[in-house]
């Protein structure tokens, strides 16, 4: 039965092995996890033997006894124990495989303990009569799966990590979206008070991409049809307020080229709960459109958890983080500024909830009535970057209601250089 699957051959060979020739099988001992092994007594071994490896210390049979010996559980049969195992060392070349063997039972074994919990829950939820959703009972399931096809790839020590030299002579070239401003897979949060207009400068980045143009001067990329898709989850808004604010930007831009088929919405007022139930269904639709642009937001709509929770903020950007690496996306999101104020009385822009949406985006800005501008609906704001960037990108400094986009550079240094 996969309950009990283990190769306890493997695993007094694997030891054996390193103590007959520590130096040749140090990378496949320490490769195994403790957790991986069946017999309690044989992961203590592997236990003092990494520890010895690790700390560059001498390994022989004496040695290895004595610090076993200190330990509870090992007694007069220990030594004998420590001689069998290096009779069963039948080929320290094969090191690799007897480690490989390990991790396989050990994923199997873990794949099968997964799958009988998820049926223990699936069995009690429909005897209480519960309507969760299934996404509950997937998620240790699809982990256990990734864990086990990790175990069952084998233990892969003889390649050496890439070298300074190698890394040099790689090529520094931008995979830019938008030249100077977004490359793929960069993350960016938008902050802003209520009403300041950060829901239509967002939109207006999304539907300028899907249609080839600049997102703040409207400025064609390049002289091919535009190839850009983009994906936009709207968390906050209903159906008709968000058709009415993308009429409102794409009329200003016609439809050369169809370009309004790159890009692609789900509306969904109510929110997503990515730390649940929504988490298969965000993923189905980034697989289905491969979007370059993933537009997915406001913060506080994503999950349900508390926005000051750590822990939950670390599983919503890893389920962010999972789409753009797996898909290739750049990732665009806005939240609400905090109501605290520095010194000098100016609203800080910093996005509230946990700090880690402080770290998490590679650019954070925000936008704020700039100073004598109309506090409800200003038409000139200024853009604060709240967070140091990782690079330098060509962002204004100052947006303006504009004739062509709703927002435009109000510095016309901006026009000249952008791009």
């Amino acid at each position: 039965m996969s309950y009990d699957a283990h190769d306890i051959g493997a695993e007094q060979a694997l030891l054996g092995s390193a103590l007959l020739a520590p130096d040749m099988v140090a990378p496949a001992l320490l490769a195994v996890p403790v957790d991986a092994w069946w017999r309690p007594m044989h992961a203590t071994i592997a236990g003092v033997l990494a520890d010895r490896i690790r700390r560059s210390k001498p390994i022989d049979i004496q040695l290895i006894l004595t610090d076993l010996l200190a330990r509870s559980g090992f007694g007069a049969e220990t030594g004998p124990y420590l001689i069998t195992l290096i009779e069963r060392a039948w080929n320290p070349d094969h090191a690799d495989d007897y480690a490989a063997r390990i991790q396989h039972c050990a994923g199997r074994r873990n794949l099968a303990a997964a799958a009988d919990r998820t049926q223990q829950l699936l069995d009690a939820s429909w005897s209480a009569g519960d309507g969760e959703p299934i996404s509950r009972f997937t998620a240790e399931l699809r982990e256990a799966c990734d864990a086990a096809d990790a175990a069952d790839a084998g233990v892969d020590v003889g390649v050496e990590s890439p070298s300074l030299s190698e890394l040099l002579t790689g090529s520094d070239e931008h995979n830019w979206l938008v030249p100077g401003l977004l490359e793929r897979g960069e993350r960016i949060i938008i902050t802003g008070g209520e009403g300041l207009g950060k829901s239509y400068l967002v939109s207006q980045f999304a539907v300028c991409l899907a249609a080839g143009l600049h997102p703040f001067t409207g400025q064609k990329l390049g002289s091919e049809a535009p190839k850009l898709r983009v994906l936009v989850i709207d968390c906050e808004n209903g159906v008709s307020q968000s058709r009415r604010r993308f009429r409102s930007i794409t009329k200003r831009l016609g439809n050369e080229h169809n370009w309004r088929d790159n890009m692609r919405l789900e509306i969904r007022p109510a929110g997503l709960d990515l730390l649940g139930r929504d988490v298969s269904w965000l993923e189905q639709r980034v697989a289905a459109n491969r979007p370059d642009l993933l537009v997915c937001g406001p913060l506080y709509r994503l999950h349900y958890a508390n926005m000051n929770d750590e822990l939950a903020a670390r599983s919503l950007v890893a389920v962010l983080d999972g789409l753009r690496t797996r898909y290739g996306c750049a990732v665009i999101t806005e939240a609400h500024a905090g109501h605290e104020r520095d010194a000098s009385g100016i609203r800080r822009l910093r996005p509230t909830g946990s700090s880690l949406f402080l770290r998490w985006p590679e650019f954070g800005y925000g936008i704020v009535g700039a100073k004598g501008a109309d506090d409800e609906r200003p038409h000139l704001v200024d853009v604060v970057a709240w967070r140091g960037s990782r690079e330098e990108r060509q962002w204004p400094k100052q947006l303006k209601h504009g004739s062509f986009l709703p927002w435009e550079p109000a510095d016309q240094d901006y026009w000249e250089n952008a791009g």
